[in-house]
């Protein structure tokens, strides 16, 4: 029998703490400041027309895949996707359902009871899912600290298994990024592999939009890049790049790649065609980092904390309560800004996080800037 009344207790405890989430769907003629169309690739219709009119012309792509990848589902299509990426990126790559199948599965197939993982505190939940489904020790540093990571790494000196660093080029929440250059000299240093997920730096930063190890040219010296296809390409999925020995053996041994049933093949064949526009889109990260800079300069002009220096410009509101009220002020302004709260985010710190778009506008910065200066501190 099902007791309801300790289901029921609990979803009163998160409404009691303002921590109660419900599926609010897209709101339409609203401003979206939540979505992930970092480059505004899922706003454009025209370009989805164009794929469809002219993209398929002469081949037919299902609509689901109906297996997994190690049975009948592996399509012509995701060949074609992972062969575009061999060759941008030079490497061995291999394409997953999500970067959470991605993140849960992977550290599990790539580490033992020997292995140490130490992982970023602010790396995604996908990560800390998988840290968890691993049988690897594990230890986190504290967020960005390069001295606190080394400390770690000196105390297990001499460990004699093998060392996993995990981290991400962007972090989701503060919007902040990660010191990768360093990162690939400690790693160096001591001999470990260096995980680096590129989910929110993909399509946004970097002379073609790899991301941020393409920006600071270390792309050939991470060991596996991880990169999403669900934000800044506008499709569903995400890609490794690593050696051919890594993809392999991932193959092999990748729980939630072997046992999912895979993309659908026109999901693939879209993914194809906005990755390589991403490649040109230069203008569109201009733009974006331009606006971005703009609305964190104006909510700390505002008076209010923000901080990061990406496309993701938080708004520090301070507790659930104070979010949520926020939430409504720019909702009531068609404004869709979404609250984030703890425990997603530690206690103190919670937020309405702004997540731009290069759709929008500098006008659309505007009618926020304005929302921001009316509200009582």
């Amino acid at each position: 029998m099902i007791d309801n009344d300790y289901y029921r207790n609990e979803l009163e405890r998160l409404k009691e703490s303002s921590a109660y989430r419900e599926l609010i769907y897209k709101k339409s003629g609203y401003i979206d400041m939540s979505g992930n169309d970092y480059i505004g690739i899922a706003s454009n219709k025209r370009l989805y027309d164009e794929f469809m009119n002219n993209y398929l012309p002469n081949e037919e792509y299902n609509m689901g895949a109906c297996s997994s990848r190690l049975l009948s589902g592996n399509h012509c299509a995701a060949k074609k996707l992972e062969e575009w990426f061999e060759q941008w990126y030079g490497r061995s790559t291999l394409l997953f359902n999500s970067g959470y199948h991605a993140n849960t599965g992977m550290l599990p197939a790539l580490t033992s009871p020997s292995h140490l993982i130490v992982a970023d505190k602010m790396v995604h939940a996908s990560m800390i899912d998988g840290i968890r489904l691993s049988k690897a020790r594990f230890e986190r540093f504290r967020h960005n600290d390069i001295n606190h990571l080394v400390k770690i790494l000196e105390k297990n000196k001499s460990y004699s298994g093998r060392i996993i660093i995990a981290v991400e080029s962007v972090y989701s929440m503060d919007g902040d990024t990660a010191p990768l250059e360093e990162l690939v000299d400690i790693k160096n240093r001591y001999n470990a592999m260096l995980i680096v997920d590129e989910a929110h730096g993909f399509g946004v930063f970097g002379n073609t939009g790899k991301g941020l190890c393409e920006q600071y040219d270390i792309t050939d010296k991470v060991d596996i890049i991880v990169g999403t296809l669900g934000k800044a390409a506008s499709s569903v999925g995400a890609f490794a790049v690593c050696s051919e020995v890594i993809k392999s053996y991932l193959i092999n041994k990748m729980r939630s790649l072997i046992f999912s049933t895979a993309l659908p093949p026109i999901n693939s064949m879209w993914s194809l065609y906005t990755t390589k526009l991403i490649t040109e889109m230069h203008s569109e990260r201009k733009h974006l980092k331009v606006i971005s800079d703009m609305l964190r300069n104006e909510i700390s002009e505002a008076g209010f904390i923000s901080c990061g220096e990406s496309q993701i410009v938080p708004l520090i509101a301070g507790s659930n309560e104070k979010a949520l009220e926020l939430y409504k002020m720019f909702d009531n302004n068609k404004i869709d800004a979404r609250p984030v709260r703890y425990p997603t985010v530690p206690k103190g710190s919670e937020r309405i996080r702004f997540s731009l778009s290069s759709a929008h506008t500098v006008q659309d910065i505007d009618t926020v800037k304005d929302v921001i200066k009316g509200i009582k501190q």
